[in-house]
Protein backbone atom coordinates (compact mmCIF):
# COMPACT_ATOMS: atom_id res chain seq x y z
CA UNK A 1 0.00 0.00 0.00
CA UNK A 2 1.21 3.41 -0.94
CA UNK A 3 2.13 5.89 2.24
CA UNK A 4 3.19 9.45 1.84
CA UNK A 5 6.44 9.66 3.49
CA UNK A 6 7.42 13.12 3.39
CA UNK A 7 6.33 16.31 2.04
CA UNK A 8 8.01 19.64 0.89
CA UNK A 9 5.54 22.81 -0.05
CA UNK A 10 7.81 25.20 -1.81
CA UNK A 11 6.74 29.12 -2.76
CA UNK A 12 8.58 30.85 -5.20
CA UNK A 13 9.72 34.43 -4.99
CA UNK A 14 8.49 33.87 -1.34
CA UNK A 15 8.91 37.93 0.01
CA UNK A 16 7.74 39.52 -3.32
CA UNK A 17 3.97 38.03 -3.54
CA UNK A 18 2.04 40.77 -3.66
CA UNK A 19 -1.59 39.04 -3.61
CA UNK A 20 -0.06 36.28 -5.63
CA UNK A 21 1.83 33.28 -5.27
CA UNK A 22 3.36 30.00 -6.74
CA UNK A 23 3.61 27.60 -4.83
CA UNK A 24 4.69 23.77 -5.01
CA UNK A 25 3.57 20.63 -3.23
CA UNK A 26 5.52 17.69 -3.97
CA UNK A 27 4.69 14.36 -1.69
CA UNK A 28 7.25 11.68 -1.29
CA UNK A 29 5.44 8.08 -1.93
CA UNK A 30 6.72 4.49 -1.37
CA UNK A 31 4.83 2.15 -2.60
CA UNK A 32 6.16 -0.99 -0.79
CA UNK A 33 9.01 -1.68 -3.70
CA UNK A 34 12.54 -2.24 -2.94
CA UNK A 35 14.43 1.54 -1.93
CA UNK A 36 17.44 2.16 -3.84
CA UNK A 37 19.30 5.77 -2.72
CA UNK A 38 21.36 5.22 -5.43
CA UNK A 39 18.97 5.78 -8.07
CA UNK A 40 15.85 6.93 -6.27
CA UNK A 41 14.00 3.96 -6.99
CA UNK A 42 11.37 3.01 -4.48
CA UNK A 43 10.13 6.75 -3.67
CA UNK A 44 7.73 8.15 -6.52
CA UNK A 45 6.30 12.05 -6.29
CA UNK A 46 3.16 13.57 -6.58
CA UNK A 47 3.05 17.54 -7.33
CA UNK A 48 0.58 19.94 -7.52
CA UNK A 49 1.64 23.38 -9.06
CA UNK A 50 -0.55 26.50 -7.38
CA UNK A 51 -1.01 29.95 -8.90
CA UNK A 52 -2.95 32.04 -6.10
CA UNK A 53 -4.51 35.33 -7.13
CA UNK A 54 -6.22 37.62 -4.84
CA UNK A 55 -8.95 34.92 -4.38
CA UNK A 56 -8.40 32.98 -7.21
CA UNK A 57 -6.70 29.84 -7.75
CA UNK A 58 -5.77 27.26 -10.45
CA UNK A 59 -3.73 24.01 -9.76
CA UNK A 60 -2.19 21.82 -11.81
CA UNK A 61 -1.56 17.98 -10.74
CA UNK A 62 1.77 16.64 -11.70
CA UNK A 63 2.03 12.85 -11.24
CA UNK A 64 5.17 11.06 -11.21
CA UNK A 65 7.16 14.28 -10.46
CA UNK A 66 7.98 15.67 -14.05
CA UNK A 67 9.71 18.93 -11.57
CA UNK A 68 12.31 16.98 -10.90
CA UNK A 69 16.03 17.83 -9.61
CA UNK A 70 17.28 16.55 -12.93
CA UNK A 71 14.74 18.98 -15.01
CA UNK A 72 14.37 21.47 -12.75
CA UNK A 73 18.80 21.98 -13.03
CA UNK A 74 18.02 21.70 -16.69
CA UNK A 75 15.92 24.28 -16.40
CA UNK A 76 17.94 27.12 -14.63
CA UNK A 77 21.03 26.15 -16.93
CA UNK A 78 18.80 26.91 -20.37
CA UNK A 79 17.71 30.05 -18.19
CA UNK A 80 21.08 30.99 -17.06
CA UNK A 81 22.56 30.08 -20.43
CA UNK A 82 19.98 32.09 -22.55
CA UNK A 83 20.14 35.44 -20.49
CA UNK A 84 23.74 35.32 -21.14
CA UNK A 85 23.09 35.22 -24.86
CA UNK A 86 20.51 37.96 -24.72
CA UNK A 87 22.77 39.97 -22.73
CA UNK A 88 25.54 39.93 -25.39
CA UNK A 89 23.06 40.46 -28.34
CA UNK A 90 22.05 43.94 -26.67
CA UNK A 91 26.08 44.45 -26.19
CA UNK A 92 26.98 43.23 -29.63
CA UNK A 93 24.14 45.73 -31.06
CA UNK A 94 24.46 48.38 -28.93
CA UNK A 95 28.39 48.37 -30.26
CA UNK A 96 28.00 47.86 -33.64
CA UNK A 97 25.52 51.09 -33.36
CA UNK A 98 28.12 52.99 -31.58
CA UNK A 99 30.97 51.88 -34.44
CA UNK A 100 28.13 53.04 -37.62
CA UNK A 101 27.93 56.58 -35.88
Amino acid sequence: MAKVIKTLYYVFDKHNNGGEQLSLKTEFIHNGDDISEENGSGIFLNQVLTLNSYGNSASFSLNNGELNPKSLRELANSIEETKHLAIQSVINSLNSSVKAQ
